[in-house]
């Protein structure tokens, strides 16, 4: 419908090195490569994605008004973990480019 939104989440990908063991305790891992080695002393490189926060953006907007060039303000939880805000009363914008062709 064109009354619809558009959600996108904002996710952080980082890479982590872990033992093939750490990697059997935490399951919600994902693994990129292996390394050499025994099997009970390989390396896994892993990706871990954050989730960081979400838009939305009314498709009327894209449809009627293509393309839509502009700063969406996100969503953010109010404490992201490992991350630091430099003012956390200001709201969190990310410009994005959205069109339909």
């Amino acid at each position: 419908k064109i009354s619809d939104s558009i959600h996108f989440n904002i996710y952080d990908r980082k890479v982590k090195t872990v033992s093939t063991a750490a990697q059997r305790r935490n399951s919600s891992y994902t693994p990129l490569r292996k390394g050499g080695g025994s099997h009970e002393h390989s390396v896994t490189q892993i990706w871990q994605e954050e989730w960081l926060g979400s838009l939305e953006l009314p498709f009327s907007a894209v449809y009627l008004c293509r393309p839509v060039y502009a700063p969406l303000t996100a969503t953010v939880p109010l404490q992201s973990l490992g991350y630091r805000v430099k003012n956390p009363r200001a709201p969190t914008r990310l410009w994005v480019y959205v069109t339909l062709d």
